[in-house]
């Protein structure tokens, strides 16, 4: 808030005015003054006025300038500082790469019934033959049960040693779309030498590749051969054929099901969240926090059971700052695997939680969070099927993930020592020539179960301190914590009233210079207290306010 002083002039105007209402109103002869003698008078008027009124809950005073912490607040108003992050490893889709498949050449050799038909049959006439075979799917090493294609094509190349018009026809009847067999239709002839290539697209189309039983990676093919005799003569014999070769290209897909088999999914770079307030400039102290928990929340989209293994979880103080180092979490929470459980057929597309708790019972966690380090840091490795996989199989779809969302809970509850907590208020005094001294009265009202030492300093447009309010022994003013009950909450806030008066000169510097009012508190709890607890309605309450005496002189012109 800014303040801006009457000037000489104006507060002169007003001041004549008031005088000249009280002659009016009064039995006082204006004849019997003497002008001369008023002129030559110096006036020292008193003016009050207001500084700074605001108040400062926890949020304001824990998460200032700390965009990653956030309070969150109970139902019984108690407050907990979070820091939260989330990591996931690779998409289902960046997981699994489905390669080109160019599949082994099939002949389908001319019966002999239809040998017979076609070698009665009159120019014209046709004989039909069907032929039917298993191409194999190559996936790698995992072994599919299906697969639905987001986009893809599916060619066949097919070359016939019978020199007679065939029309041929594919058919995958374990391919399908809307509930129909997925069917490709060629025609091999004099004018494509008999031999040709046909491609469509495989958007859309699941391809079952058990074979109709228990089978993995397997396509069952049916090509049916419809034969037109074109001459009397070549005629064929049963060792022609139609060879045709399956290929797929530039495969995506939907969805997969089959055994992925035990394999390990790494996160990649450790997960790092910053504990902002801990290097804020008011933690100069320490707070011993008694109840902090780490909270790991596994989403899994993957039709695959997991385990989390806690390959490293720690707190860090980066040099070279005082206490340096890596605080390493040890205990049965992160030497135990966490299980992820998968979802299921009928939850296919949902993510399926499971999460784990660190805290003082099952870890040193607790320890290592009061160390206040700037860093939590934690790497973490997902093994897939662990325990192998299962018999119904796994699953994937193409927008499959596994995310780890990591949530440090601080819960305001424990000890503080010497930290300090900084608010700053614009100010702005102008035309001090009339200012003979000025008495600053604070007034703190303290809703916290923390003791606090005051200080305002005066701070110029660089942010530098021009000057302090309280010159004292200790440098700083104490403020009591409020009065507790019971059940250790703030029943009656603590009010304490400080007036300090500024010399001429000083204000001079002070007022002219300053652009801002810092106020400084060093927070620290009772030491005999027991662990306090901070609730949302606590306030500490700060006004400050001037009583400037001022010096005017009259001049009779």
């Amino acid at each position: 808030m800014k303040q801006n002083y009457l000037t000489n002039n104006s507060y002169l105007k007003v001041l004549l005015l008031s005088t000249g209402l009280a002659f009016a109103n009064s039995c006082v002869n204006p004849d019997d003054l003497d002008f001369d003698r008023v002129a030559e008078t110096k006036w020292n008027p008193d003016m009050a006025l207001p500084l700074v009124n605001s108040s400062l809950t926890a949020s304001d005073i824990i998460t200032k300038g700390d965009k990653d912490g956030k309070i969150e607040v109970a139902p019984d108003k108690f407050c907990t500082l979070v820091y939260q992050d989330e990591l996931s490893v690779k998409t289902g889709a960046e997981l699994l790469f489905l390669p080109d498949q160019t599949m082994a050449q099939q002949n389908g050799n001319m019966t002999p019934l239809a040998v017979a038909a076609f070698g009665i049959a009159p120019v014209g006439g046709t004989a039909s033959y069907s032929y039917s075979t298993v191409v194999n799917f190559s996936s790698g090493s995992t072994p599919m049960d299906s697969i639905l294609f987001d986009s893809g094509s599916l060619s066949f190349t097919a070359t016939s040693t019978m020199l007679h018009d065939a029309s041929v026809t594919f058919t995958l009847i374990s391919a399908t779309k809307n509930g129909l067999p997925l069917v490709v239709n060629t025609v091999l002839n004099a004018a494509n030498n008999y031999q040709n290539t046909v491609t469509i697209p495989i958007n859309g189309y699941s391809f079952d590749l058990t074979n109709g039983g228990s089978q993995t990676n397997k396509i069952p093919v049916k090509m049916d051969v419809i034969l037109t005799k074109t001459s009397s003569g070549n005629l064929p014999t049963t060792s022609d054929k139609i060879s045709f070769t399956p290929s797929m290209n530039n495969l995506d897909w939907k969805r997969v099901h089959g055994d992925m088999g035990t394999f390990t999914m790494s996160t990649g770079i450790p997960d790092t969240i910053i504990f902002a307030a801990f290097r804020n400039s008011f933690f100069t102290g320490h707070i011993v926090h008694a109840d902090p928990r780490v909270i790991f929340e596994i989403r899994n989209s993957f039709g695959i059971p997991l385990q989390v293994d806690f390959v490293s979880v720690k707190g860090n103080i980066p040099a070279p700052n005082p206490g340096a180092g890596d605080f390493v979490v040890t205990g049965s929470g992160v030497t135990t695997p966490l299980n992820v459980t998968a979802p299921t057929l009928a939850q296919i597309g949902q993510q399926v939680l499971s999460s784990r708790t660190l805290d003082k019972n099952n870890s040193n966690v607790r320890d290592v969070i009061n160390y206040n380090p700037y860093f939590f840091i934690t790497n973490i490795n997902f093994v897939a099927n662990p325990t192998g996989t299962p018999p119904s199989h796994n699953f994937i779809i193409d927008t499959s993930t596994v995310k780890a969302h990591v949530r440090c809970e601080l819960p305001l509850y424990g000890k503080a020592s010497n930290f300090e907590i900084v608010k700053e208020f614009d100010f702005e005094f102008k035309d001090t020539d009339a200012v003979e001294s000025a008495t600053l009265r604070s007034i703190m009202t303290n809703g916290f179960p923390l003791d606090l030492e005051m200080q305002i300093y005066f701070i110029d447009a660089f942010g530098n301190p021009i000057d302090s309010l309280v010159k004292s022994t200790s440098n700083r003013f104490p403020v009591k914590a409020g009065v507790i009950d019971g059940t250790g909450k703030v029943v009656t806030p603590t009010v304490v009233t400080t007036d300090n008066t500024i010399e001429e000169l000083r204000w001079k510097v002070i007022s002219s210079l300053a652009k801002k009012i810092r106020i400084k508190a060093s927070v620290s709890s009772q030491p005999a207290a027991d662990d306090i607890k901070i609730f949302s309605d606590y306030v500490l309450g700060v006004q400050l306010s001037a009583r400037v005496k001022l010096k005017i002189e009259l001049k009779n012109k």
